[in-house]
């Protein structure tokens, strides 16, 4: 399987390899050969597994303290809003010919041009609705984005290969030494690794 997307938690029996993985809460590769591998994983609050790249160096993104769908969401509202804004770059400098044609030749202005000026200034209108309309989506998910209590976590039971980006909200640590049994956190808004101690089982206490 290349792609995932789930509402909550995946949980995958010892390898995930070059595959791009979204859950609302966590993503946890167990078993004895528990392997992530390549691919871009994005977790909202916690994403664990034995490895986590390869000694052959391969890229692996791995992202947690984000909401995936609603930064998703984020994205494509970026993206529309900046192709609106570019398309009414465009309009507006056909439309401000024709306007000041029009301005000149006043009653001797053809129908078909004016028919021209009218599509234009209507092209603005929509494209300023889209840009204000994005603009209000785009508030309102930094808010939400902005808000969400979980900082996230990455866990590495065994070790971590160079090649691996860490993302844990909007900070980055790219990794360029190995790790071994380490567990990666938020810190003044900077990705710091701490030594993983895992925890006991019940039994194991006694």
């Amino acid at each position: 399987v290349s792609k995932v997307e789930v509402g909550d938690s995946v949980y995958v029996q010892d390898a995930i390899m070059q595959s791009y993985v979204d859950a609302t809460k966590e993503i946890c590769c167990v078993g004895k050969r528990a392997t992530i591998v390549g691919g871009d994983l994005r977790a909202g609050e916690t994403i664990k597994s034995g490895t986590i790249g390869s000694q052959s160096g391969t890229e692996t993104i791995i992202e947690v303290g984000i909401d995936p769908k609603k930064r998703q969401e984020l994205m494509e509202a970026l993206a529309e809003q900046e192709a609106a804004y570019k398309k009414l770059e465009e309009v507006q400098v056909n439309f401000s010919g024709l306007q000041n044609l029009k301005k000149q030749m006043r009653d001797k202005f053809p129908k078909e041009k004016e028919e021209i000026y009218k599509n234009l200034s209507e092209e603005i209108n929509r494209l300023n609705d889209v840009i204000a309309k994005m603009e209000v989506v785009i508030g309102e998910l930094n808010q939400y984005l902005a808000m969400l209590k979980g900082k996230g976590s990455v866990i590495a039971t065994k070790i971590v290969y160079p090649q691996v980006k860490i993302y844990i909200k909007n900070s980055m640590l790219p990794i360029r030494t190995e790790y071994k049994k380490i567990q990666f956190i938020l810190e003044h808004e900077e990705v710091n690794a701490v030594q993983y101690i895992e925890e006991k089982k019940d039994d194991e206490k006694r």
